[in-house]
């Protein structure tokens, strides 16, 4: 604990890697007082993905997809400084994944939700988000598929089902559905919503 800053704790097997951690952790403090760049040229990508996904990546729903990708970046380019990681080197290591654009955009917002943690308190190790100076990706349009005959006597099942309920809105339903039908706008997103709707 450093006096006017926040208490830091983390668990360690050894003391001596405890003693090491707050050791570590008490530097950085000074620094952000005294030298604040100095953090940024004294740790590495790696170094920050560590913090991120020991704090932060735990309790995001899908933790183990981030952390496919994070561990990704950290073989790429885990042992650059913070100081020396630039735009210009991120887009260099997307550009070898064989991946879609969109699924690139995923690998750089992971990237930079751990660079946005370590440049906040009680960390501040660097100024600029590297990541965030990146263009991302075209994202692809998404593709709707139109329903089936059979899908569409089954929708309007469901749609009948619904009037049946007496709503005065739901009255309405299967007339709805038949416009949409008539004007080529009906889609398999409409057959799944009413069914869950039916569900309810």
């Amino acid at each position: 604990r450093v006096s006017g800053y926040p208490t830091q704790s983390r668990t360690f097997p050894r003391k001596a890697q405890a003693s090491a951690w707050a050791d570590t952790v008490e530097r950085d403090l000074l620094d952000q007082q005294v030298n604040p760049t100095a953090l940024s040229k004294r740790r590495t990508l790696s170094d920050a993905i560590d913090i991120y996904m020991a704090e932060a990546v735990p309790a995001k729903k899908s933790r183990k997809t981030i952390t496919d990708r994070l561990n990704w970046w950290n073989a790429k380019c885990g042992n650059v400084r913070l100081v020396d990681l630039s735009p210009q080197m991120l887009v260099k290591h997307l550009d070898g994944l064989t991946c879609t654009g969109p699924t690139k955009n995923r690998y750089l917002t992971d990237l930079s939700g751990c660079m946005t943690y370590i440049s906040r308190t009680p960390y501040c190790w660097i100024n600029d988000n590297p990541a965030r100076r990146v263009s991302r990706f075209a994202e692809g349009k998404g593709r709707e598929r139109v329903i089936t005959p059979e899908e569409w006597e089954r929708l309007m099942g469901a749609a009948h089902k619904i009037a049946s309920s007496g709503g005065s809105v739901d009255i309405q339903f299967p007339y709805y559905l038949r416009v949409l039908y008539s004007t080529g706008t009906v889609s398999y997103t409409h057959l799944r919503a009413h069914e869950t709707r039916e569900d309810l």
